[in-house]
């Protein structure tokens, strides 16, 4: 005859105990979260799940809330639809020294964690296209990105200065403070007095911080104008772009025939769409 084994006390609760975290893991496992931009099979959208290490239970942040990040960051870039399209996988240099030459630059950029870029020139010439591929990339990188159209922006500022304080201090902060500005359509207009206090207001600003913290602010600019234009309209903001820009990275893009891409790009479509 075999001797009975007997379990003692401890070794009781500890089968107990692994019971219990097993099932607390399953339940907690199969709750359903309310958590919106993705719908993620692994964590049923709370953003979380459990994992069983036998006699403890680990709480583990999902994957899916870096992909939740960054949609949320996307959404709050202003850019909409253009973050789908305007991307360096979409870039298309046309076999062209000038446009590989942008792509090289926007790189380097990228990789530099440069404070200021500017690109200006030719109507069409991939400026917006470029800096929104470069949002994509910071994006990605999940930092705070801002996108403002110049003209929109400086009539709400104007609108809301002497109307509503706290709203035009609320949008200014916002503007100056974002981690990645991109400021498109700059100065494309002759700008008012006005315009060019508001331009100046949040480029010096920006243009401080930079050079107090390195690699935290990130303008990009684009316009119709080159940078030597914008510097007859007001010379203090210009040569601020064009320090922290440097050389390398202040794009002006001449106005020459052959460099609309965009038309380049319709006469295209047109093109295929012939029957």
């Amino acid at each position: 005859m075999t001797k009975q084994q007997t379990m003692t006390l401890e070794e009781a609760e500890v089968i107990v105990k692994k019971y219990n975290i097993s099932l607390f893991v399953e339940q907690m496992n199969e709750q359903v979260g309310n958590l919106d931009g993705c719908d993620c099979e692994i964590c049923k959208n709370r953003g979380y799940y459990y994992v069983n290490h036998g006699d403890w239970a680990e709480k583990v942040v999902c994957e899916c809330m870096k992909n939740r990040k960054v949609l949320s960051l996307a959404q709050h870039s202003g850019l909409g639809a253009l973050l789908e399209t305007c991307t360096f996988e979409n870039f298309r240099d046309f076999g062209e020294d000038w446009l590989k030459n942008i792509y090289t630059r926007a790189q380097e950029f990228l990789a530099d964690n440069k404070p200021f870029f500017f690109m200006g020139g030719q109507v069409g010439g991939g400026k917006s296209f470029t800096c929104t591929a470069m949002v994509n990339e910071y994006i990605r990188r999940e930092m705070d990105c801002k996108f403002v159209m110049w003209s929109e922006l400086a009539t709400t500022l104007k609108q809301n200065v002497m109307n509503d304080a706290d709203k035009y201090n609320e949008i200014m902060t916002e503007i100056q403070n974002a981690t990645v500005l991109y400021i498109d359509d700059f100065f494309n207009t002759t700008p008012t007095n006005a315009d060019v206090d508001k331009a100046f207001q949040i480029i010096n600003y920006r243009y401080n911080q930079s050079r107090i913290k390195p690699k935290r602010y990130i303008t990009l600019i684009s316009s119709e104008k080159y940078l030597p234009e914008i510097k007859k309209i007001h010379e203090g903001l210009a040569t601020r772009i064009a320090e922290l820009a440097t050389p390398r990275y202040t794009l002006n893009v001449k106005r020459v025939a052959g460099r609309n891409i965009r038309e380049r790009i319709i006469r295209e479509t047109e093109a295929s769409s012939e029957i």
